[in-house]
């Protein structure tokens, strides 16, 4: 293990200045009136991290620093790049979301910031004791975000069940990771792999340790059965902090299992096949308790829990061992498109609420003949969840589906599985699409949608078809983001 140098913090410049920012904005909140701390604070919020982008961009991949525990690598760098992104939008949209009172959008905004600071170190963490407190970090930033409507039942309903199904999931995370560290006698992904891949490195305690540590990453990223926290925390947040538990959330614990997973589980089948069943489970929950939802935060929750199952088969094919860097490269792709897609649709959630007062299905009915624009981008982004050409849903679960097909012939059932769900998963999008344009219109007023709604709306639904029409640039930067096994 190397020691810990001071030089080690100037690769760490992106973090410290998203750490500065976050206390920036709260100093700010105490001086800025009530009247234009909306505006001033969020403003000052999303242009700070959008300056953290150049020096995600633009910093040279250093490799292991802080005696090995954090990894600044591509593969880190793409998934920041996500979770900044999520945030600027995120943030954005909280500007015109009003159930967020102006007296805490400053707490707001910092509390935001400071869980991309604590998702910039999971997704860099190479070391099961940074990997812990990093997401625990971020997990009561999320805590604290989901119930911040406070007079919402609600808001207090979703936020407590996502803290009691987190305090769960840790206790067990920390239990398993005990046991991986007692049978390996390292908390180090790396020393860790050259271990478990000696002979008989895979004990009965390890693989009791890993499969406990399974259930704080399917708690983290919705997997079935750790998902039930999910729709009740995506209907009672703010639809802001939902898009970004949807969209930065579920990459973080996606990088962080995946860069265990390959250290852990690759070469064993059995493992593998644990994965394979747990993202055919997770999919097909998804998808039929999804058939069920009127409310549209809530059904996006349940297709939320089916694309986590999708993205896990990426994850079992980069485990398999036949192709790994297809398997890796279709996870990458997929978090890229799946942010693009709920951040999209979750800024319409809002132009609607704005205009109607609740998220339910029924009170879009009709809402094409005044606004045809919002309804043509909704349109988009459902043709895209569901995974239909030329948009950018279509791209990445034909990366994820190659990616299982080409795992080998043992893995041809779970391929199966997806494309089976991606049909079901049909009805309930054009669901929505069916009432937006052929339900019996309710009000004849016009969606006034905001010059940022309108902006986020606009560009990630351009993305989303840019992604499928010219996928070279966004495919390419997936390949070179490939962490090697």
């Amino acid at each position: 293990m190397n020691t810990v140098s001071l030089k080690d913090f100037i690769y760490l410049i992106p973090e410290s200045f998203v750490l500065c920012l976050g206390i920036l904005i709260l100093i700010l909140d105490l001086f800025t009136p009530v009247n234009i701390r909306r505006k001033h604070v969020l403003n000052i919020s999303v242009l700070g991290l959008l300056l953290s982008l150049p020096l995600l961009v633009y910093a040279p991949p250093k490799g292991l620093i802080l005696g090995d525990m954090v990894s600044i690598d591509t593969y880190a760098i793409f998934f920041k790049c996500i979770i900044v992104l999520s945030a600027v939008f995120a943030l954005t949209m909280a500007k015109f979301y009003a159930p967020i009172k102006d007296e805490v959008i400053g707490e707001f905004s910092a509390l935001v910031v400071f869980a991309v600071l604590g998702m910039m170190f999971m997704v860099s963490s190479s070391d099961l004791l940074m990997i812990f407190l990093s997401v625990e970090f971020v997990s009561i930033a999320f805590f604290i975000l989901t119930g911040y409507i406070k007079n919402d039942p609600k808001s207090a309903e979703g936020a407590l069940k996502y803290f009691l199904i987190g305090a769960f999931s840790a206790g067990i995370f920390v239990y398993g990771m005990s046991l991986v560290i007692i049978s390996t006698g390292t908390s180090n992904l790396k020393a860790m792999s050259g271990i478990l891949h000696a002979p008989a490195g895979y004990s009965p305690l390890f693989l009791t340790g890993f499969l406990l540590m399974l259930v704080g990453f399917g708690y983290k990223i919705a997997m079935v059965p750790f998902h039930t926290w999910a729709p009740d925390a995506y209907e009672g947040a703010p639809t802001p902090v939902t898009a970004l538990l949807s969209a930065a959330s579920k990459a973080a614990g996606f990088a962080v299992l995946l860069r265990v997973a390959l250290a852990a589980v690759t070469g064993r089948a059995d493992l593998v096949l644990a994965l394979a069943v747990l993202s055919a489970l997770t999919m097909t929950a998804g998808n039929l308790m999804a058939l069920q939802q009127n409310n549209v935060k809530r059904l996006l929750a349940y297709s939320g829990i089916a694309h986590s199952g999708y993205i896990l088969m990426g994850v079992v094919a980069a485990c398999s061992g036949t192709e790994p860097e297809l398997g890796i490269t279709s996870v990458l792709l997929y978090a890229f498109v799946y942010m693009l897609m709920n951040i999209g649709v979750f800024a319409v959630i809002i132009a609607f609420f704005n205009k109607t007062g609740n998220d339910d299905m029924q009170s879009y009915s009709g809402i094409s003949k005044s606004n045809p624009y919002l309804s043509l981008v909704l349109v988009v982004f459902l043709v895209s969840l569901a995974g239909i050409p030329p948009t950018a849903g279509f791209i990445g679960k034909f990366y994820v589906f190659s990616a299982i097909i080409k795992a080998g012939p043992k893995f041809l059932w779970l391929a199966i599985v997806g494309i089976m769900n991606s049909v079901v998963a049909l009805y309930y999008y054009f669901r929505i699409a069916y009432f937006v344009y052929f339900g019996a219109q309710k009000d004849d007023g016009k969606v006034e949608i905001t010059a940022g709604l309108a902006v986020i709306a606009g560009v990630t639904a351009g993305l989303a078809l840019l992604v499928c029409i010219y996928p070279g640039p966004f495919i390419s930067a997936a390949k070179v983001s490939v962490l090697i096994p």
